[in-house]
């Protein structure tokens, strides 16, 4: 999403700046000579532009829906002959020096003062720079911008912003498509979601406290990546209301869970295509049921990035923790227990001898007389699939290992088990662990969808190790 991000920012600039910065909507004179004066526009075109985006026939064309919508892939040779003007006055605006082209220092600085990380810009010039030059023209930022961008990219970004939009529809919104942050922080406590979470956000997105967002631009944001301390919690608030939302479409408000064909109906409303529908409902149903539940869609949605989560993440976050577990308990880093080490081992982390023993058969299965790290690690890491249900002895003696060694974990971690955390700590935890920050949230935010009420460090990461 590095391209359309990108585009929606500089396009969002030249526009504000071509209001004077007064404005997020432009009414038809305004939108006309803007185009026809600044970006040398037929005026017929302009015309033809502005009943296009003014799609409630308001007499008005809101910047955000607008910029949103050049900044994704088109056919439309109105809107291709648009989107090539506005990146034309773009690159005016950046080639400050009126060298013709942008070095990378140049190009790097200019998009970093409209909020842009310097990683993403770095990426983005090397992206643009075709011919290896060190610079970029003005044509190869043009092609590049017109061109480069993928349009299953663009089906990913805008059925995010469908979901968001979603979750908002049980809020009031104005007449001009504008979120009352007020009633906005009234849905947020029904769900027990403290409302400043809100208006931190926004105020740390825009630069500036207000009472109301363009709907749009807010559902935008939370479909976005970012660095926003406040965008995680928000989101999850967002997701859980949008759930909701779609059970209620779906007519089975009080239901738990989403069918395929009840899911795509649910989701048409808000703009989003059928079939983008059923592929992103795919890539959810981790399970593979033919249904989705609340912990399958937050999981999947609060994945930094912008692909929708890859079922293995679970699974690799999992075998991450066990690996350090079994090596705190390897002493002379062999990677492997005998029967000895392994039982002296589990009964020093509280685990009963007999317990001990029968998890220690069912990981020598080849009667090698050992547990090896590999075995350790995919058997509970897969949740004891094929032998948890070989009877109650065995069920028991499994929940009691990994209580064993989310205990473990705890003290690797220096974490008091019994302690009430934040979610922000547990992910500050795992990271300092070894696990990538983005599977840390994404696991972490599956165990708070699926287990609210654990709270201490020791039930958080007992739940995360039971995750399927």
């Amino acid at each position: 999403h590095l391209i359309a991000n990108t585009k929606y920012t500089l396009l969002m600039q030249i526009f504000r700046q071509a209001s004077h910065g007064r404005k997020i909507r432009l009414g038809f004179e305004d939108f006309i000579s803007i185009l026809c004066v600044q970006f040398g526009m037929l005026r017929e075109m302009a015309v033809t532009l502005f009943e296009e985006f003014d799609t409630n026939k308001t007499g008005w064309v809101n910047l955000v829906d607008m910029c949103h919508k050049l900044s994704q892939t088109s056919k439309d040779q109105n809107i291709l002959a648009m989107q090539e003007h506005a990146l034309s006055a773009i690159f005016g605006l950046l080639d400050v020096d009126g060298s013709k082209d942008l070095d990378v220092a140049e190009f790097t600085e200019a998009l970093g003062k409209l909020g842009i990380r310097r990683y993403d810009a770095r990426s983005l010039f090397a992206l643009l720079d075709t011919n290896r030059s060190n610079s970029v023209s003005a044509d190869e930022f043009l092609q590049g911008l017109l061109t480069i961008d993928q349009e299953q990219v663009d089906a990913s970004s805008d059925i995010r912003r469908s979901v968001y939009m979603a979750a908002l529809q049980s809020v009031s919104v104005g007449a001009d498509s504008t979120l009352s942050m007020h009633d906005f922080a009234l849905a947020l406590r029904q769900i027990g979601i403290n409302p400043q979470i809100a208006e931190s956000f926004v105020t740390e997105a825009t630069g500036q406290p207000t009472n109301q967002l363009s709907v749009a631009e807010f559902s935008r944001m939370l479909a976005a990546d970012s660095s926003n301390p406040y965008h995680l919690p928000l989101q999850k608030a967002c997701l859980r209301m949008a759930f909701a939302e779609l059970l209620k479409l779906s007519g089975n408000s009080g239901g738990h869970q989403l069918g395929k064909a009840a899911f795509i109906d649910s989701m048409a409303p808000f703009g989003a295509a059928r079939q983008e529908s059923a592929e992103l409902f795919d890539r959810v149903d981790r399970n593979k049921d033919g249904a989705i539940d609340l912990p399958e869609f937050m999981f999947a949605f609060t994945t930094l990035g912008m692909q929708v989560a890859d079922p293995r993440t679970l699974v690799t976050v999992k075998y991450s923790l066990l690996k350090t577990v079994f090596q705190s308990l390897n002493a002379d880093q062999d990677k492997v227990l005998s029967a000895a080490e392994w039982r002296d081992a589990m009964v020093d982390l509280g685990l009963a001898p007999e317990d001990a023993t029968r998890m220690f058969k069912e990981f020598d299965a080849a009667g090698g007389g050992e547990v090896k790290e590999g075995e350790f690690c995919h058997s509970l890491a897969l949740g004891g699939q094929g032998w948890k249900a070989k009877g109650e002895l065995l069920r028991r003696a499994y929940f009691n290992t990994l209580k064993a060694v989310s205990r473990r974990l705890c003290t690797i971690c220096r974490a008091n088990p019994d302690a009430v955390v934040h979610m922000e700590k547990c992910t500050t935890m795992l990271v300092e662990v070894g696990i990538r920050e983005k599977h840390a949230r994404a696991a972490l935010c599956a165990v708070e969808a699926q287990q609210p009420s654990a709270t201490t460090a020791l039930a958080i990461i007992s739940q995360l190790l039971q995750l399927q």
